[in-house]
């Protein structure tokens, strides 16, 4: 499995990628997204908030895996991420 994102000056930035190895390779090649990948990240994300629910970064991580398929539950996360740093909506 690989996850990866950004982190720029003490800050996460951009979309964290969840890939992981499959056996019916997709047009990434051998490592293809999936659902299962989604709940995983979701997982991590969760440990992460359950630790430090201040987390603006986690918020907005959050908010990315939860966009699509579930839109207003991304929004609440997106909101949750700019109460905590409103720098982020200049991002």
């Amino acid at each position: 499995m690989i996850v990866q994102a950004a982190l720029q000056d003490g800050h996460w930035s951009g979309r964290a990628d969840v890939l992981r190895r499959v056996e019916i390779p997709s047009g990434l090649g051998a490592w293809s997204s999936v659902v299962e990948d989604k709940k995983q990240a979701l997982d991590l994300v969760d440990r992460v908030l359950s630790k430090n629910p201040a987390s603006a970064s986690a918020h907005r991580t959050k908010g990315a895996i939860l966009l699509f398929g579930h839109p207003e539950e991304a929004m609440a996360e997106y909101d949750a991420a700019l109460e905590i740093d409103p720098r982020l909506s200049k991002l």
